[in-house]
């Protein structure tokens, strides 16, 4: 993820050095050519170095282990995420809204939100 988003080629000092793998649930294009991803947090990383020698930026990363939980607040920020997802897709046309209606995270999943 890019500290400024007025970087077109970023480098790695252009860059935060603590990140979330994801899993990619939907990929959508819409009728007006915009391009629309639904991803799923799976776990934390930190780059601990960026190699050199490839046309794209590659990194190291150490994961982070965190303890499985769930909680009333977790549960509770999914919901709120979820609402204010919809209302975004709500404003963009309401065929987009059917893409978030099955979204359903697990508690192993939950962390990602915190």
């Amino acid at each position: 993820m890019q500290l400024r988003d007025i970087d077109e080629e970023p480098s790695p000092d252009d860059l935060y050095t603590v990140g979330t793998v994801a899993e990619i649930l939907r990929y959508i294009t819409a009728p007006d050519g915009t391009h629309h991803v639904v991803c799923q947090g799976v776990q934390r990383f930190r780059v601990k170095k960026f190699l050199s020698g490839y046309p794209f930026l590659v990194a190291r990363i150490e994961h982070y282990e965190e303890p499985e939980e769930s909680s009333k607040d977790i549960e509770a920020r999914v919901i709120t995420l979820k609402q204010k997802a919809l209302e975004v897709l709500t404003q963009r046309g309401r065929h987009l809204m059917s893409w978030l209606m099955p979204f359903d995270p697990s508690p192993h999943r939950q962390r990602w939100l915190t």
